[in-house]
């Protein structure tokens, strides 16, 4: 069993199987490597605005008064052009904010996309606008972007979603989008994530349900209490983090049972569904950081793999920590941010385990590496 339960062990009425599944997968090692110094950046995530049509609860960005200047797609070329750190980017993400409330979005990812051909390019958006979606996607494929993905957020069923964007009516126009994206653009990737939260984390199962149904991918997560910037900061009473473990364990359940992973593992077949345990690892985790937030991976990549950029141009390593950011990239170039004194100690910092989350894009590297590592030929 998962070595972080504390006063939160898992369900009695949980199957045996799948008790075996999570004691096995508890003992695979993620890292004890912790790492400093810059490497290939392979993941560039750019906030290109902190506007936003929504007034989510948990989010800063729409709370800031003074507005950053944003990054011109001709500033992002520059920019790109002259870093050799860069050129060997695998993904960039576009969010905000609301990205697609900038009228220069196409412009911008064709910037991207010009320079690295065959990127995989994501948006992260709310998918609030279901005409202005379509506009901005279809402005992007007539500039050439391909490899086009969206990102979401579904934070519960109707009334529970818009308390938590603080606009009525979210819930039925995000869904609306998702419907017509899947219509129109099939191939189109389009993933889901859930912010747990106090008062919605009885909402999970349902919301997983609801994306499973339209074979969307969903993902959760705790909220982050982002420090140095003003958001509504949350705490957790023992009945909503019970009511949060009991929703990972039922989803933690199904993904087993649809997946035969019992019947995988006493096969030894684990090779054949690497996704299948990188998924449950990050389940499985995600209810261990619920009762006790601690850092589970000892090598983590932020500052080295990925790099991320507010609107503005500033350089920061990861969301837990975007209020150290290390220096403006626009203004003294990426390649020298990057390399910087300022950079070097704030990897220092990260790999000395001074924080911890498990969020998708900072735990699931990790455990796509330990994957590539255990399944090694």
């Amino acid at each position: 069993m998962s070595n972080v339960a504390g006063d939160y062990p898992f369900s009695p009425e949980m199957p045996a199987s799948v008790r075996f599944i999570v004691k096995e997968l508890g003992s695979w090692q993620l890292s004890s490597r912790p790492c400093s110094g810059a490497s290939p950046i392979r993941e560039l995530h750019i906030e290109v605005t902190h506007r936003c049509d929504l007034k989510c609860r948990m989010c800063h960005h729409w709370r800031l008064r003074k507005r950053e200047k944003e990054i011109s797609p001709a500033a992002l070329a520059r920019l790109l052009d002259a870093s050799v750190h860069l050129r060997e980017i695998k993904t960039a993400v576009l969010t905000g904010g609301e990205p697609l409330l900038r009228p220069d979005l196409p412009e911008i990812a064709a910037v991207i996309t010009k320079r690295f051909p065959g990127i995989s390019l994501g948006i992260l958006t709310n998918l609030s606008n279901t005409g202005l979606l379509f506009r901005r996607i279809e402005e992007c494929l007539r500039l050439g972007v391909s490899r086009l993905w969206l990102g979401s957020s579904l934070d519960g069923i109707g009334a529970i979603h818009d308390k938590v964007r603080r606009v009525r009516g979210a819930y039925s126009r995000t869904m609306k989008s998702a419907r017509e994206l899947r219509a129109k653009y099939p191939g189109m990737n389009l993933a889901f994530n859930f912010t747990l939260l106090p008062f919605n984390a009885e909402g999970l199962v349902e919301a997983y349900l609801a994306a499973k149904k339209m074979n969307i991918w969903f993902g959760a997560q705790k909220v982050v209490n982002h420090a140095g910037f003003e958001a509504e900061k949350y705490s957790w009473n023992s009945k909503d983090l019970r009511a949060a473990l009991s929703q990972i364990e039922w989803i933690i359940t199904d993904i087993c049972a649809e997946n035969n992973a019992f019947e995988k593992l006493l096969a030894g077949r684990e090779r054949e569904t690497p996704w299948l345990w990188s998924s449950l690892i990050y389940w499985i985790r995600l209810r261990d950081y619920m009762v006790r937030p601690q850092r589970f991976m000892g090598d983590c990549y932020a500052g080295r793999r990925y790099a991320m950029l507010s609107p503005d141009g500033e350089l920061f390593f990861c969301p837990v920590r975007k209020h150290r950011t290390v220096g403006n990239t626009l203004k003294d170039g990426f390649d020298a941010v990057w390399t910087s004194r300022k950079a070097e100690t704030e990897r220092k910092n990260i790999a000395g385990a001074r924080c911890h989350c498990w969020l998708h894009c900072t735990a699931n590297p990790v455990i796509e590496s330990a994957m590539m590592l255990r399944f090694a030929a």
